[in-house]
């Protein structure tokens, strides 16, 4: 492997101050042993609330070295840049654990390009890692910052480039041989990409509102979103503009023309056609994938297959770029990992969890007070046990947070301990039995908006609830369809009704009537026979308080809704229509810090 070394320009540390205290509260009745390890939080510990992010309890007994950046060539061919700061002050023979974080926003890999210092993870993880003996690597993918070759967005080269940089990690002097991978979005990407290549030195990963499968992510049941044909061209454009496709609107010299040409001799590339190419077939076909392109970026059974590391995966409930179910559908299997699994789930969108600037102007989170100060001491800990084997507590298995800002602390999600309910739909009912036969038909003309027509929205509402209601998991929508078309997409919301009338949305989710069946491949639908549709909303956490009413709205309708005739909708019987959902009563439960 070629390498060459330059210094690095990394930002000052931040000073912070203000501190809050630890307490020692109870965190839930199903937690078990499995979080009882020998070293607690200590009582008498203090956090602090009042930096750009959160920070360790200590300060680490290490001195932060000068950066480096190396370049190494994949066995792809591809020059893969590569940042690393390490501790100032190893002994002779000392070597350390490697926490890297790949994607391709690093620019040159200084802290302060391309985006301000709280909108990337480099310097907090500087700042709190290091000190405490870990190195840290910023990674750009090929095509983006200081690397060659072209984009790949998350393709075969790009997989081979993250693998190699891993194996790169671990064979440093420096290094223990044990590295763990974490980031935001793209960058959270990386570490499920990384984990399904089975590199034995991957010892955990940290995905913070990562993917597991674009194929999922773009294409839900068979309903195509907006991006799915542009994004991975967009995230090209990072290789020739800083800043992206829309860097020239933001950075001053962001311009493309002013790329020097070898350059654009790597970055125009064939892989740009394929991309453009397959998000457009993609976005036209519903996720249809002939030539093989979305399930090349689908890594969840090569993770499974491959991986024997832990997961620590951090996700918004109110994340609608990466949205929640990314996390739920491949939770339950983690379960069957040689490494441990961790969730946080907060009702935060596409931000980290610790920003306070970043929280308290998250227009779609419930609560702006939702800030992990603890995440920094805990992601420490983490590291700590699982790559450097200490016997610490890392807290809950899962910490949740509903809509009214509580956390619950659980060993799974949804717990399991929440009940089973069903609502079966009646004429614009919900009831708890089941009701009598009936349909109503459900028509959105093309070119208008529900409820353009009296028959574009079906609704069903249920009774005043009798108790409060802790809603959590992804409720399913089960009922029989008759449709006049081959096609079309569904769109289902779950409102949260109180006594003046006021709708809040709480849960919604989509359907292509070709996977009415579930399941990942889409089925022939013939006009005139009917279908058994379940659908699945996305995963929520919500507080449905005594005396409201539920109510159940479908429409026809998507992020990018598909011309559909006429589909008339059955109820009632014993196996009638349903919505399904699942309940707890657990008590609402502090943070450990308050």
């Amino acid at each position: 492997m070629r390498r060459t070394v330059a210094v690095l320009a990394v930002g000052a540390l931040i000073a912070l101050a203000g501190c809050i205290g630890i307490g020692s509260e109870e965190v839930g009745d199903d937690l078990g042993e499995a979080n009882s390890k020998a070293s607690q939080y200590p009582a008498d510990a203090e956090l602090n609330t009042s930096g750009q992010w959160s920070s360790t309890v200590d300060d680490g007994t290490y001195e932060i070295g000068e950066p480096e950046q190396v370049m190494v060539t994949s066995s792809a061919g591809d020059d893969v840049s590569i940042g690393i700061v390490k501790p100032a002050d190893l002994g002779p023979d000392e070597q350390v654990p490697v926490v890297a974080d790949i994607g391709p926003y690093y620019g040159e890999l200084e802290g302060d390009v391309d985006n301000p210092d709280d909108a990337r993870l480099d310097n907090f993880l500087i700042e709190n890692l290091v000190p405490h003996g870990y190195a840290v690597a910023m990674v750009s993918v090929p095509g983006t910052g200081d690397s060659g070759g072209c984009e790949d967005y998350f393709g075969p080269r790009e997989q081979v480039a993250v693998d190699d940089a891993v194996t790169f990690l671990a064979e440093l002097d420096v290094s223990t041989g044990d590295v763990g991978l974490i980031g935001k979005s793209y960058d959270g990407s990386t570490p499920w990409e990384a984990a399904a290549q089975g590199n034995e030195n991957l010892k955990t990963i940290v995905p913070l509102a990562g993917i597991p499968s674009f194929q999922e992510l773009h294409f839900m049941n068979g309903t195509a979103e907006t991006r799915a044909g542009w994004l991975n061209f967009a995230y090209w454009s990072f290789g020739v503009a800083k800043g992206g496709m829309l860097g020239p609107l933001y950075y001053d010299g962001a311009n493309w023309l002013e790329r020097p040409d070898p350059v654009w001799a790597e970055r125009a590339c064939p892989a740009v056609g394929e991309h453009l190419a397959n998000g457009a077939s993609g976005t036209a076909t519903g996720g249809q994938d002939p030539t093989g392109y979305w399930e090349e970026r689908s890594f969840k059974p090569e993770v499974l297959e491959n991986y024997d590391g832990s997961v620590f995966v951090v996700h918004g409930l109110q994340d609608w770029n990466v949205h929640p179910d990314m996390v739920t559908h491949v939770w339950d299997d983690l379960e069957q990992l040689d490494g441990e699994r961790k969730l946080w789930f907060g009702q935060w969108s596409h931000i980290y969890p610790d920003r306070p600037d970043q929280v308290e102007n998250c227009g779609a989170c419930p609560h702006p007070d939702a800030v992990r100060w603890d995440f920094a001491e805990t992601l420490k800990r983490w590291f700590d046990s699982e790559l450097k084997g200490q016997d610490v507590d890392t807290g809950p298995t899962v910490w949740s947070q509903d809509d009214e800002g509580g956390w619950h602390a659980s060993e799974d999600w949804p717990p399991r301990d929440a009940e089973t309910h069903s609502l079966y739909l009646g004429d614009g009912s919900l009831s708890t039995n089941t009701t009598e036969d009936g349909s109503a038909t459900l028509f959105t003309p093309a070119g208008t908006t529900a409820p353009a027509e009296p028959t574009s929205q079906l609704t069903w509402t249920s009774q005043p609830l009798d108790a409060d209601k802790r809603i959590v998991g992804e409720p399913r929508f089960h009922f029989t369809a008759t449709p006049t078309s081959p096609d079309g997409n569904l769109e289902a919301s779950l409102y949260d009704v109180d006594e003046d009338g006021e709708r809040k949305r709480i849960g919604h989710g989509y359907m292509n009537l070709r996977y009415a069946a579930g399941g990942d491949d889409p089925q022939p639908v013939t006009p005139g026979e009917q279908l058994d549709v379940e659908m699945q909303l996305f995963p929520l956490d919500t507080v449905v308080e005594e005396g409201h009413q539920l109510e159940l709205v479908l429409e026809q309708d998507s992020p990018l809704p598909r011309p559909s005739g006429p589909i008339e909708v059955h109820w009632g019987g014993d196996d009638g229509s349903a919505l399904t959902y699942e309940d707890t009563h657990d008590h609402q439960t502090g943070l450990p810090w308050r």
